[in-house]
């Protein structure tokens, strides 16, 4: 019987906001320093309180249920989308990674157009070929917080 080898996958993104994976594959099992960890971090999160009003500051998870659509898309903008080009496509797809269900294109290209409209976007192309990119200088303060935002 052949022996499965163990992989961690980390998903993320790359600097333009393209979504990437990195799959690191062990040979010989996960490294006991890994292993150490995760049953660390698991065993001091199954003694915290269930209310994020208890854990400490790196592990607040913001209450992403109360948030309205156009709030999620201008967080999924400025978190993953301030170094360079994105289209509507690019937003629909980052916005089905990180929340759910998924929102339709012409949802994620309205909240767009309405971002450009109060200026918090660049946009350039025809309709069918736009792409976006955050207007950086003018919403410094903005990124900052949402950078801040631990999850």
């Amino acid at each position: 019987m052949k022996k499965r080898k163990q992989k961690i996958t980390i998903e993320g993104l790359t600097i333009d906001g393209k979504p990437c994976d990195i799959t690191i594959t062990f040979n010989e099992g996960l490294p006991l320093s890994i292993t150490e960890s995760i049953a660390t971090a698991l065993q001091s999160q199954e003694k915290s309180e269930a209310t994020t009003d208890t854990l400490p500051d790196a592990l607040q998870i913001p209450d992403y249920e109360s948030w309205t659509v156009r709030q999620k898309v201008r967080y999924i903008v400025l978190r993953n989308c301030r170094h360079g080009w994105f289209t509507s496509k690019d937003v629909q797809e980052l916005y089905e990674r990180t929340f759910h269900p998924p929102i339709p294109l012409a949802t994620a290209s309205t909240y767009l157009s309405r971002m450009h409209k109060e200026g918090s976007l660049t946009r350039r192309g025809s309709a069918a070929q736009r792409e976006y990119r955050v207007n950086i200088e003018d919403l410094t303060d903005e990124i900052a917080t949402v950078l801040a935002d631990k999850t």
